[in-house]
């Protein structure tokens, strides 16, 4: 699926990533995954879709 106006950010941020409707829920499976697989998780909210996901990159953590 491409969309002209975002492109591939839309595809990269949002489309091939699982989304989760509560930063709570989120940060669930952020914990769990990290502990598996010895990476950390960091949960972000996605301006595309309204919803939370997960990335391995603390560039996309909100400063509190």
């Amino acid at each position: 699926m491409k969309d002209y106006k975002h492109g591939r950010n839309l595809y990269r941020s949002c489309l091939s990533k699982r989304k989760y409707k509560t930063r709570e829920i989120a940060q669930e499976f952020a914990d769990k995954y990290t502990a598996e697989y010895n990476r950390p998780q960091f949960v972000y909210w996605c301006k595309y879709c309204g919803g939370y996901h997960l990335t391995c990159s603390k560039k996309y953590i909100e400063k509190k």
